[in-house]
Order: structure tokens, then C-alpha cells, then sequence
């Protein structure tokens, strides 16, 4: 059976140095907001344009204004604590380049009160990048399950009582972006970074084992959050999910357990850090319906595709 793929822009790229010192004048108040605005819109304009000279269909404003493609959620919401970069980032990584790095879980990091949304996570974004192109636009969600990460058995039961009381509110706040996002006009959304594929590695299943997301329902879980998002915004608009290359741990031959649910993204993505990616092979839990295109990145001088974890902590470093 042929497949046909298409090559697009996974998501993010990498900040220019202009933007760098910029946001960290903002956050030690030397620049006002209006100012480190306008940093931004110029970012995302050249952004926009170097897609369009590479010819690519698909644009997006490689996620100029965030800190990190997993952060909205908590830079829109209040009801969480020690939230910084490391929040993403942590867990042991290892690269024949830069040796092995160790990045500690942020002691604070939970959810403590219900979630209070202050903004839009993406609305602004799209509303901005849509005037900057007249190709098609693509926004990137995180994907729900990458933020159960957040709930702490010991610190989070006076807002949350269980994992799955929290991942509602979760999904509930992302179904309303993604409506939101429709009705500005949105045809394309992109739900980034699924967790549960990453519990296939003993250490991650352990982790959130603790958290009462238990091997059983894993996967099954974790794809009825993603369609509960994904409905909000049917059948008005296309919903792909992008998964690492990388992410099913290198000799791990264990069989996923039986999932009822079934995934419902109309394309599915698999990002590479390459210019010529492998072979792609096709996920047996996905239909033949689905579409499917490989994300491309560039790949980066200290961060390459060579990173491995061994420890829990976000699936994508160059991110």
C-alpha cells in the first residue's frame, strides 16, 4: 500500500539572539511590555518569511513567543507552582558531544490550586501570524497527558484529589483554545508531544504509576484526552498529533498493551532533527485514513538527535 507524506515545519525553531536578550530584559523589568511586543512580531515576521523562501505550504510563527512549546498551559493559567524552564527539562540526558547531564526536577513543581485561566494560550499567536502569510497557517497545542508531569500525589490533593480530576480541567482549558482558535479562523492545529508513548520506558511507568496512571489504561487514556481536545473544534478544521522520532527507547521489544480507543487525528506527524529522515514506518494503532507527513527541523549544533534519557523529563531537549 503507498503512503503519501508531506514535508512540514514541526513547530518550533530557534530564537534569535535579539529575542533571547530581549525576553531576559523583560523578566528583569528593564524593557516594558510593549517593547519586548514588538521584539516579538519582529522575530515572528522573519520567521514567517524564511518558511515562505524555503517554499514550505505550511507555516506557523515558530513558536516565537513562548519560553517553551510545552509552557503555555501554565503561562495562561494560574494554580501551579515552581513552574520554570527546568519543569520541561529535567531528568538525566546523555550525548557523546556534551558527555551526561543531569537536570533536577524543580522541588515546588505541582498544580496546587484549580486551574484559572488569565489568557489565551494561542489565539494571540494566530491572530498575528495570520496576517503575515497568505499560505496556510498551522497552530501547535501540547498535548494534554504531557502535563500530568504537574500533579503531585503529595502537594497537589487539596486542589485535586486524583490525576484524572486535574487532567479534566486540562482538557477542558484546551478544548476551549481550540474552539476559540476555530473560530478565529483556524483550519490547521497540531497537538504536540503525547506522553503516553513514553511509557513504554520502565522509568517513566514508574513515575506515573505513582500518579494513578497505571500501565492498564495508559494508552487508552491518553488518546481519549487527545480526542476530547481534538472534538472541540469538528469538523471545522484538521488536527494532526507530532511525535518525536526517538521517543520508543532503542531495544525495548515489550508489546503495548490492547487499547479500545481510537485515535482521531485526521494526520499524524513524526518529527526528525535530519534533512534526509529514515524510513518511516507505519504505527499499526493508527488507520490507513490518516495522512502523514514528516516534520522537519534543523538540526542543532549542541542538541542533536543523538540525545538519549534514561530518567523522566520532556521527550524533546531541543525544544
Amino acid at each position: 500500500m503507498s503512503v503519501d507524506a508531506r514535508v512540514e515545519h514541526v513547530g518550533s525553531l530557534l530564537r534569535p539572539q535579539y529575542l533571547r536578550d530581549a525576553r531576559e530584559a523583560y523578566a528583569q523589568g528593564v524593557l516594558s511590555p510593549a517593547a519586548f511586543k514588538a521584539v516579538e512580531d519582529r522575530a515572528v515576521r522573519e520567521i514567517v518569511a524564511m518558511q515562505e523562501e524555503l517554499g514550505l505550504p505550511v507555516v506557523n510563527d515558530g513558536e516565537m513567543r513562548r519560553e517553551s512549546f510545552q509552557g503555555e498551559l501554565t503561562a495562561a493559567c494560574d494554580g501551579f507552582t515552581g513552574v520554570d524552564v527546568n519543569a520541561w527539562l529535567w531528568g538525566e540526558w546523555h550525548s557523546a558531544e556534551v558527555g551526561d547531564v543531569t537536570i533536577a526536577r524543580p522541588s515546588e513543581l505541582a498544580v496546587i490550586a484549580p486551574l484559572r485561566k488569565r489568557r489565551n494560550l494561542a489565539a494571540e499567536e494566530f491572530t498575528f501570524l495570520r496576517g503575515c502569510t497568505s499560505r496556510q497557517t498551522k497552530v501547535t497545542l501540547p498535548s494534554p497527558s504531557l502535563f500530568a508531569n504537574l500533579w503531585s500525589p503529595q502537594r497537589s490533593l487539596a486542589a485535586y484529589p486524583t490525576l484524572d480530576a486535574f487532567m479534566a480541567d486540562v482538557v477542558q482549558v484546551l478544548r476551549d483554545e481550540v474552539a476559540e482558535l476555530v473560530r478565529l479562523g483556524c483550519t490547521y492545529i497540531q497537538l504536540d508531544a503525547p506522553h503516553y508513548p513514553l511509557l513504554i520506558d520502565p522509568a517513566w511507568r514508574a513515575f506515573y504509576t505513582e500518579r494513578g496512571w497505571s500501565l492498564e489504561r495508559w494508552l487508552g487514556y491518553g488518546i481519549e484526552l487527545d480526542n476530547a481536545v481534538i472534538d472541540a473544534g469538528r469538523p471545522a478544521y484538521a488536527a494532526a498529533t507530532s511525535s518525536a522520532a526517538g521517543w520508543w527507547p532503542a531495544g525495548m521489544t515489550r508489546s503495548p498493551p490492547r487499547c479500545s480507543a481510537a485515535f482521531a487525528p485526521t494526520g499524524c506527524c513524526s518529527s526528525t532533527t535530519t534533512s534526509a529522515p529514515a524510513p518511516l514506518t507505519r504505527c499499526g494503532w493508527f488507520p490507513a485514513t490518516r495522512s502523514w507527513c514528516w516534520a522537519w527541523s534543523r538540526r542543532r549544533p549542541h542538541r542533536s538527535s543523538r540525545w538519549s534519557r534514561s530518567r523522566p523529563g520532556s521527550a524533546r531537549p531541543d525544544r
